[in-house]
């Protein structure tokens, strides 16, 4: 998934991502189209159901939504996250501790 959300708004690929959003209407393809206010596009149907905080705070229910990644930074994990505000049509990355709760969601390699 990181791979094909590296491109910026003018469709060149960005290969220092670090933290931060990218993807101009990444977000919103990927946002379910019946239930958030996405496309659908890429038939991922990611729906806004937010997160548990390291101290077992819920966050950002009904308005955003993290995804765990597979690759470590130091001591935590790289996060991805979509939400309805500001910048909703694009993806974020930041790292977070790893005792947070995450969705995760199951990509089949092709």
């Amino acid at each position: 998934m990181a791979e094909n959300l590296r491109y910026n708004g003018n469709g060149c690929k960005e290969n220092n991502w670090d933290s931060g959003y990218r993807g101009a209407d990444a977000g919103k393809k990927l946002k379910s189209s019946t239930i958030w206010n996405g496309d659908n596009y890429s038939d991922f149907n990611l729906l806004a159901v937010g997160y548990r905080t390291a101290s077992g705070a819920l966050r950002s229910v009904g308005a955003g939504t993290h995804l765990w990644s597979s690759t470590l930074h130091d001591l935590d994990i790289w996060v991805r996250d979509i939400y309805s505000g500001g910048t909703s049509n694009k993806v974020g990355r930041y790292t977070q501790s790893k005792l947070a709760a995450f969705s995760v969601r199951c990509i089949l390699g092709q």
